[in-house]
């Protein structure tokens, strides 16, 4: 099922604002460092239906260093940190680069430059059980952020 981009993009664009806002309620002392994190955190974790998978990352990794791929060969992400823009996650991409697979306790918790703790789900930068995650554009992450856009205003308006 494809999605539409400028939906998805539209979409993000407010959630992005709607982060920004809970930054100004902490700069004017309405809520705290520590509301601010919870909210952060809330608000930029999707559902794993949402998530890329590592076994997603792999399957493009393989067609990278084989050297065949297709223009349909892709996958649509949304890339850490901002999480501002869908992009096209091709075998291309430079996180394929390093041609390396590492498994774990029959885990998959490397790829290229993708790594993954316990979870299978797809992340980039630092730490093991730590990173970015990297989110799919699917209708799943649809519904999420028009949920957390609801929930956001919600909890905008108890400031006002």
């Amino acid at each position: 099922m494809s999605v539409n981009i400028k939906e998805i993009n539209s979409l993000l664009k407010k959630l992005h604002k709607l982060n920004s806002k809970f930054f100004n309620l902490h700069e004017k002392g309405k809520i705290t460092a520590d509301e601010l994190d919870n909210l952060y955190d809330e608000f930029s974790n999707p559902p794993k239906r949402a998530s890329l998978k590592m076994s997603q990352v792999l399957k493009l990794h393989k067609l990278r260093h084989k050297g065949k791929w297709k223009n349909e060969d892709y996958l649509l992400v949304v890339e850490p940190q901002a999480y501002i823009k869908a992009t096209k996650l091709t075998p291309k991409n430079f996180m394929f680069d390093e041609d390396n697979v590492y498994i774990e306790n029959s885990n998959l918790v490397g790829v290229g430059y993708f790594h993954s703790g316990k979870s299978g789900l797809a992340q980039s930068g630092d730490g093991d059980d730590f990173g970015d995650l990297w989110w799919l554009a699917n209708k799943s992450l649809i519904i999420w952020i028009n949920k957390n856009l609801k929930k956001g205003e919600k909890i905008l308006n108890k400031y006002k």
